[in-house]
């Protein structure tokens, strides 16, 4: 048995980020299944806990509930022009979603290895997980993202807080997540392996 991690899509081209002016509101987003084992609880509460300590900030959704208004009123309700929900996004308004972020955030309990993560940090988003599952086969904590304990809101809130308070960290972040993609998770680099795997068998 052989294999093959995914390969997402990304850009040619650098998405461009003004990173180090900490007057800049920072902008997250999820993007997948909003459901309570991605942590969708925990990431309500940090964003509330946030919002309390006056950290500028917005929060953008894009997928599917697996339960009609399960969580998207409430994060409404709590962090009102804070939050925006955009709905499931693919091709150019994929495109659009995943250039408008700085950090991914994505407190799940369990999980994969996410194409979304890949996706995100192809663009140069800044993942803000949990260490669970393949994820740490990607993301190594404070080289190319940050690593929260599960179902834990404190850790959440520092996490970026910290990112939010310095935007040196949050561009070197935001480079490394985009080279370890493009080194290690390309299309170029799957097709490779894989042509190898058929070599192997002549």
């Amino acid at each position: 048995v052989v294999v093959l991690p995914n390969c997402p899509e990304i850009p040619a081209t650098p998405c461009e980020r003004v990173t180090d002016d900490g007057e800049r509101t920072l902008t997250m987003g999820y993007l997948g299944r909003i459901e309570p084992n991605k942590g969708m609880r925990e990431l309500l509460d940090a964003c509330i806990e946030m919002k309390r300590r006056g950290i500028r900030f917005k929060l953008r959704f894009a997928g599917k509930e697996q339960r009609v208004d399960e969580f998207l009123p409430e994060y409404k309700a709590c962090l009102g022009e804070m939050f925006e929900y955009v709905g499931l996004v693919s091709g150019n308004s994929k495109d659009a979603f995943l250039r408008s972020l700085d950090v991914f955030v994505m407190p799940t309990y369990f999980e994969g290895l996410p194409v979304s993560l890949l996706e995100c940090m192809g663009y140069g988003v800044v993942p803000v997980v949990t260490p669970v599952g393949s994820i740490p086969d990607v993301v190594t904590d404070n080289a190319n993202g940050l690593f929260v304990k599960v179902k834990d809101v404190g850790s959440l809130v520092n996490a970026v807080t910290a990112i939010n308070n310095d935007r040196k960290l949050l561009r070197r972040l935001s480079n490394n997540a985009r080279k370890t993609i493009s080194e290690r998770f390309s299309v170029q680099r799957y097709v490779d392996n894989l042509n190898k795997i058929y070599d192997s068998l002549s």
